[in-house]
């Protein structure tokens, strides 16, 4: 059935970049949400500075699982900001871009990618503004030269924002295709809660998985922890911070997880030898993957607020990638950290046998 444009629908202003599943490119768009004579909704994606012809129509009843809305979900983020060529000095090893790559002569398209390397240059004068000279050396992250270095300048990188998107029109969306889970179909017009999660987790199965995480800054926070999983995985988790009553610098960070599929992929990226979750600190967490287990019983519900002042506390955590010095003393610093468990696990062991003697009296 032809689907139409509500006469009150007013396009979202171009605050939006999407990756778009066809070439897995960011491009800037806006949104609308549209509805057909029978009050199904479909979200318009329209393309900034493409014809209409390429826009895309996506129907709030595609999408076959929560999981499958949190994907879609996680290909918007707001607008990434033109790098200036006075802030050349904040591009350091590990800082990651929306870069530009050209293929051919005149086909840009933009890619996430991380800083390995940087090549500083002295910068030159016109008419009296700074001019930088400088090259930075990129690894893409995704699209198809991902896993590639190339040298790239300050006009070719923008500074990304992770945080979610203030948009009520996708929010709106968000909401009706979330609803059809529920099993409500006709909530199309219901009212937004701009403060609430567009992705609250739906709890409540009869079992769930949890494994922890150690070596964690005892100034994180839950909420912190529980945004960066997701920004990286499009996972909702629970967090649990514990603190030990030795006297050790860091705390440790107990992860649930709904199903054995989302906890292996959370695990899968946590072990990934491509990176590793460091603070701003440089403090490397660190993961087994034999600390995973599965608990019977319902997950407590919950629900994460995201404020604007959580999403830029998410900068506490970033990924150090391989190849780079952050990486590698991020490395250095897990081997001490396995050695410290190794070791542990054997005091354990000699005083669980110890114990053992005195209760039995067989010592």
């Amino acid at each position: 059935m032809a689907r139409k444009r509500p006469s009150e629908a007013v396009p979202a202003p171009p605050n939006l970049e999407f990756r778009a599943p066809g070439d897995d490119a960011w491009y800037e768009v806006r949104l609308a949400v549209e509805e057909d004579v029978e009050g199904d909704a479909a979200l318009r994606v329209m393309y900034c500075n493409f014809s209409g012809a390429f826009d895309e129509l996506y129907p709030a009843d595609r999408f076959a699982s929560p999981r499958e809305l949190q994907e879609f979900a996680g290909r918007f983020r707001p607008t990434s900001a033109q790098l200036q060529d006075e802030e050349c000095g904040m591009v350091v090893e590990g800082t990651e871009f929306c870069a530009a790559h050209t293929f051919g002569d005149r086909d840009v398209r933009f890619y996430d990618a991380v800083v390995e390397s940087v090549r500083r240059s002295k910068h030159r004068s016109v008419n009296g503004e700074a001019i930088c000279n400088c090259t930075f050396v990129v690894l893409w992250k995704h699209g198809p030269i991902a896993g590639e270095r190339t040298p790239i300048n300050v006009q070719d990188a923008c500074i990304m924002e992770k945080k979610w998107p203030q948009n009520p029109t996708l929010d709106h969306f968000l909401d009706i295709a979330r609803s059809r889970f529920n099993g409500n179909d006709k909530t199309s017009k219901q009212a937004i809660d701009p403060e609430r999660s567009p992705l609250k987790p739906t709890l409540g199965e009869n079992n769930y998985h949890a494994f922890w995480i150690d070596n964690l800054e005892k100034d994180l926070s839950p909420i912190t922890m529980n945004d960066f999983i997701y920004e990286q995985t499009s996972l909702s988790s629970q967090i649990e911070i514990s603190y030990s009553v030795l006297p050790v610098m860091s705390c440790s960070g107990m992860v649930l997880l709904r199903t054995e599929k989302e906890a292996k992929k959370l695990l899968d990226f946590l072990l990934d030898p491509a990176h590793i979750v460091v603070s701003s600190r440089g403090r490397p967490w660190f993961v087994r993957d034999d600390w995973c287990q599965k608990f019977e019983g319902a997950m407590p519900r919950y629900e994460v607020k995201r404020s604007n002042r959580v999403q830029q506390d998410s900068s506490k955590l970033k990924l150090a990638y391989k190849g780079t010095k952050e990486y590698e003393r991020a490395k250095e610093l897990q081997g001490l950290r396995h050695e410290f468990h190794n070791h542990l696990e054997c005091i354990y062991r000699r005083l669980e046998s110890e114990e053992r003697k005195l209760l039995t009296g067989r010592g």
